[in-house]
């Protein structure tokens, strides 16, 4: 899932893909095609897409029909994938499939460049749609039982892959007891109940503000200063203790502030 995404969209979501593929994949093997359907995601584990087969040797037809089977099915089953614009015939049935092959062919744009290419690429469109809906109303309970062990399966690796981005994510930091979390708890977790050592941390912050990142000296910026050093020294530790010396409520705050004291743990040694 992304940030945005919550839970009831990521499976509404997945349903439709996983429908959607198993509906050309049915189509396929009616045809006696080969094919393998499975859910693309990338490294973060959120849905990208879905294909059922690479290379389509069939005829002009059978592609069409194959073409229309995967918005076909989300139709028939009622899960149309949020991102596409919701048509107005959902469960499609076969009463109102003319008006589906009307309305649809207005919104071939938002299918795959695949599906699209291969839906246009036979003349009679309303022929491959209906003869789709022939395949697919007869074997709709297999396609609705096939996308749910496609969505399984899927979840099984969006899991593992969150799982993955997650240790990269925290690498060596180590991770707070909970979240919203303490600063008794970063002291405790990051800096080993060393407040001595954090206090030198802030101090090395408060520096560094005021040298414009080490754009230059200490010494520098108190002959720049002048009599107003002292103030200034005060309004940057304060600065510094608002950002790392509060509490963190929640985890991207956590990890930026033990980044940065663990790399300026590393610069000291």
């Amino acid at each position: 899932m992304n940030q945005t995404e919550t839970p009831d969209q990521f499976e509404a979501d997945l349903e439709a893909l996983t429908i959607h593929e198993a509906g050309h994949w049915h189509a396929s093997v009616a045809f006696g095609i080969p094919a393998a359907m499975r859910i693309d995601m990338d490294a973060e584990g959120h849905l990208v897409g879905g294909w059922c087969f690479r290379d389509f040797h069939g005829s002009k037809f059978e592609g069409a029909c194959i073409g229309w089977a995967g918005v076909m099915a989300e139709h028939m089953l009622n899960r149309v994938w949020r991102h596409r614009t919701p048509l107005l015939f959902s469960p499609l049935t076969e009463a109102n499939l003319s008006k589906f092959h009307w309305e649809a062919s207005f919104f071939l744009n938002e299918l795959s460049v695949e599906d699209r290419q291969h839906i246009v690429a036979h003349t009679d469109t309303l022929e491959s749609c209906q003869a789709a809906f022939r395949i697919l109303s007869k074997r709709i309970g297999e396609i609705e039982a096939d996308a749910k062990l496609l969505a399984d399966r899927t979840r099984k690796e969006v899991a593992a892959k969150l799982a993955a981005a997650d240790e990269r994510k925290w690498g060596r930091i180590p991770r707070p007891p909970h979240i919203p979390a303490t600063h008794a708890d970063f002291l405790n977790q990051v800096c080993g109940n060393d407040a001595e050592r954090f206090e030198q941390f802030i101090v090395s912050r408060a520096a560094l503000h005021l040298t414009n990142n080490r754009t230059m000296k200490i010494e520098d910026a108190k002959l720049s200063l002048g009599a107003a050093f002292d103030d200034a020294v005060a309004i940057s530790m304060n600065l510094q203790r608002k950002q790392y010396g509060g509490d963190f409520p929640d985890q991207d705050s956590w990890l930026s502030a033990a980044r940065d004291f663990l790399n300026w743990t590393s610069e000291k040694k």
